[in-house]
């Protein structure tokens, strides 16, 4: 639901109300630098509307949340500063959710809350975090660095003495006790 296929029954429909909300947004940001408050909130209001209704059909949809998300900080930077944090805080709560669902939702919302603003202080350790939260990234036992070390070592021998199926066994052996090794990776690659 990040993202409306073209294979989906309501492609054109909801695609259709996306450049609708992006049409009265770009309006409503035109009017906004001309100084004509008034106007652009009303276009922003068009705006939203729109992203509401595609929205219900498709709630985790990304560049709907992203649109809102922009429309809300025009209109109220200070507030939505204010809100911004504990959106943050809320998502990653629900990375920490027994339920599987509630957890790739928030996670789906830290993506977009990154993505609005990358440097945002420590959103992108949020995100890491979360990572983990949501089973994307595993922990690395520090016993496991050591062994994976010593096996990316005789993998890259055997590399280096020609024996290439006993060095991408062990090679094998080290990413997956340290997948995040990036020698390790460069030597299976």
């Amino acid at each position: 639901g990040r993202e409306i296929l073209p294979s989906s029954p309501q492609y054109e429909e909801m695609t259709q109300l996306l450049t609708i909300a992006y049409q009265y947004y770009d309006a409503g940001l035109t009017k906004l630098k001309e100084g004509d408050k008034e106007a652009s909130d009303l276009d922003f209001d068009n705006s939203e509307s729109s992203l509401r209704q595609l929205l219900l059909v498709y709630p985790l949809h990304q560049e709907a949340t992203l649109l809102n998300l922009r429309i809300s900080k025009l209109r109220d930077h200070k507030q939505f500063e204010e809100t911004f944090a504990q959106k943050i805080e809320n998502a990653r709560l629900m990375c920490k959710s027994n339920n599987n669902q509630t957890k790739m939702e928030g996670y789906a919302n830290l993506q977009d809350y990154y993505e609005l603003d990358p440097d945002y202080k420590n959103l992108k350790s949020i995100l890491y975090q979360a990572e983990f939260d949501v089973g994307i990234r595993q922990r690395v036992d520090t016993s496991n660095i050591t062994k994976a070390k010593n096996l990316y070592n005789e993998a890259r021998s055997l590399f280096r003495s020609g024996q290439l199926e006993a060095a991408n066994s062990k090679i094998s052996q080290s990413l997956a006790l340290n997948p995040d090794d990036t020698s390790a990776q460069n030597l299976s690659d």
